[in-house]
């Protein structure tokens, strides 16, 4: 999923350039990756701790 965020994004720029939207768009997907990032630490943790 990462990595196809990236892909879409760097395609963005390249017909865009950095436009608002764009920025707009490259904060959410930074804060998609983060929070999946967080959410799959999290779970490790909690199966670390059940096992």
């Amino acid at each position: 999923m990462e990595s196809e965020l990236v892909d879409i994004l760097s395609k963005l720029y390249t017909k865009y350039g950095t436009t608002d939207e764009v920025l707009k768009l490259s904060r959410v997907i930074d804060i998609l990756v983060v929070n999946k990032q967080k959410v799959t630490f999290q779970n490790y943790i909690n199966f670390k701790r059940l096992n």
